[in-house]
């Protein structure tokens, strides 16, 4: 099953909601940091209600890794970026794979941004790498893939 459409409209309402009143400036004189923290519950709900909910996933929390989403590359030589440390969710996007190909097998964990002092675009994926045959080091890492090089995907296994 395709949760494209899920995904899809919970990245834009998340950005645009985010951007349009939460982000800091006239009539808000709010910190940026402070905003992130006001939207993080408003964001967790928009993803219980958008995605969890028209679909049969598990609940599950947004920015935790979920098995159950499946994050699919489209072509066999896809960019990305994979972090250094296993495991970690920030710090050095610089492991030395640089692309990968429509057999690794991705989990969803978030939509991500470098920059959280400017509008949000949600314009990478934020995965954890599951399985990859080609190169078995980066299992367990996180990595960080743009949005328009995937689609997600209901895991087989689910309602099982």
């Amino acid at each position: 099953m395709r949760l494209d459409p899920q995904l899809h409209r919970f990245r834009l309402a998340s950005r645009d909601l985010f951007n349009q009143y939460y982000f800091p400036g006239p009539p808000n004189s709010i910190d940026i940091w402070d905003a992130l923290e006001l939207f993080a519950p408003v964001e967790e709900v928009l993803f219980q209600t958008l995605v969890i909910q028209k679909s049969p996933l598990s609940p599950t929390s947004y920015g935790a890794p979920n098995s159950e989403i499946l994050v699919v590359v489209r072509s066999d030589s896809t960019p990305i970026m994979v972090n250094r440390e296993r495991g970690k969710d920030h710090g050095y996007w610089d492991f030395p794979i640089e692309r990968v190909d429509r057999k690794i097998v991705m989990n969803f964990v978030c939509f991500f941004d470098f920059d959280k002092t400017r509008h949000q675009d949600h314009q990478y994926v934020h995965v954890e790498i599951a399985d990859w045959a080609s190169d078995p080091e980066v299992v367990g890492r996180r990595a960080l893939i743009e949005n328009q090089y995937v689609s997600f995907e209901l895991a087989s296994n689910v309602g099982e």
